[in-house]
């Protein structure tokens, strides 16, 4: 499914599951994907990018609107 990417940093891809908030708690690591809980309140997400490139077939990047 698509999720929104937040940023890289230190090899991993933070992310916000569409799905939501979870009820796992904060450092939960979870399978499959080989992802990490960050902020469950939020629904923010993390994984490495090693485990997400040969796992990635589309990528969608916004214009910014113009006036």
């Amino acid at each position: 499914h698509a999720v929104i990417a937040e940023k890289l940093e230190n090899g991993r891809l933070y992310f916000r599951n569409p799905f939501g908030p979870s009820a796992d708690a904060d450092g939960t690591l979870k399978d499959p994907p080989p992802r990490r809980i960050e902020d469950h309140k939020t629904g923010l997400e993390s994984i490495a990018l090693t485990d997400l490139m040969p796992r990635l077939r589309d990528v969608l990047i916004p214009r910014p609107a113009t006036a």
